[in-house]
């Protein structure tokens, strides 16, 4: 009896399946996007312009931004400057903004994959980081974070960056500009300043709603399967 308990917990162990491990990307990896939002259609805001309408969705992928932002859109993010991103328009910002950016997807979709062009409305980094710092979430529940890499400086081209690996339907993004260290659980709902300029966000999509997710199940699997083992010798 013991054993055919042990074997039937081991079997549910093997059915569940454990947690993918998250693969930071720093080169573009995504050739066949499902949905993409290059901004094209968000028109001139901010500064002496217009305020930009929020939420903005382009392509089944919503941009919006919680907190203080003037978003900023054109491509050439100051006078006379260098155009920054792909096309006529980017997400942008213009002076202090102490927020972050929130991208979702349409309801119902999952993201398994996504890519975007980064950069910094800081002339010069201000401490030792200008970091993009990042949250994955499913349903709501926090799937991956942390910092993924130095931003380029007001006036450079816009780097890529993205995630695979797992899968989420939220992603929160904050251009830190005021960090002296990485640190281990990212600030990015805290009131510190963010400059974060966004591009051509892509993704790869599935449709369907996903659990959130659980631990893996690497330990009950271990743990069934030594039991297993010790009843074997026992037997002997």
């Amino acid at each position: 009896m013991k054993t055919h308990l042990l074997a039937g917990l081991a079997c549910f162990a093997l059915a569940i399946p454990a947690r993918a491990a998250l693969v930071v990307h720093h080169a573009s990896f995504i050739t066949s996007p499902t949905n993409f939002n290059g901004f094209e259609a968000i028109g001139t805001h901010g500064f002496i312009y217009s305020p930009v309408t929020l939420p903005y969705t382009e392509g089944g992928i919503t941009v919006n931004y919680v907190g203080s932002a003037d978003i900023y859109t054109p491509t050439v993010q100051t006078a006379g400057g260098p155009a920054v991103g792909v096309g006529n328009y980017v997400w942008g910002k213009s002076g202090f903004s102490s927020g972050y950016t929130d991208i979702t997807f349409a309801p119902g979709t999952t993201v398994t994959a996504i890519q975007f062009l980064a950069g910094s409305n800081i002339e010069e980094p201000v401490n030792t980081y200008t970091q993009i710092l990042y949250e994955l979430l499913l349903n709501g529940t926090f799937v991956a974070g942390g910092a993924a890499g130095n931003l380029p400086s007001l006036n450079s081209t816009l780097t890529p960056f993205g995630f695979s690996g797992v899968t989420f339907n939220e992603i929160l993004l904050k251009g830190d500009t005021e960090l002296t260290a990485i640190p281990a659980v990212p600030p990015i709902l805290t009131g510190v300043s963010d400059g974060l300029v966004l591009d051509s966000i892509a993704v790869t999509a599935v449709a369907g709603a996903v659990a959130a997710p659980e631990p893996g199940s690497s330990l009950l699997i271990m743990s069934a399967l030594g039991g297993l083992a010790t009843l074997r010798r026992g037997r002997r």
